[in-house]
């Protein structure tokens, strides 16, 4: 995603904000963060822990969010981050 922002030269677009562009790298970094290694329908079929937790909807999706989420904030949410 950085390469692409740079080949583009993101910096001339002066519509898009510091909070997009971070935004845009966060999720890059997070999209297959824990991935492990099978789809959702494997997930689903084989009855994973993970499909079970989010009922068969976006899986993995939910997953990579939630597990980033609770590496950014701490799995107690004691993180000394400021949102």
């Amino acid at each position: 995603t950085h390469s692409l922002l740079e080949q583009m030269d993101a910096n001339r677009y002066t519509s898009v904000s510091p909070v997009h562009l971070f935004s845009l790298l966060l999720g890059a970094a997070i999209h297959d963060v824990g991935h492990p290694g099978t789809n959702n329908d494997f997930q689903m079929r084989s009855y994973s822990q993970k499909a079970l937790m989010y009922n068969d909807t976006s899986i993995l999706e939910n997953y990579h969010a939630s597990l980033a989420f609770r590496l950014i904030v701490g799995e107690k949410g004691d993180s000394d981050l400021n949102f």
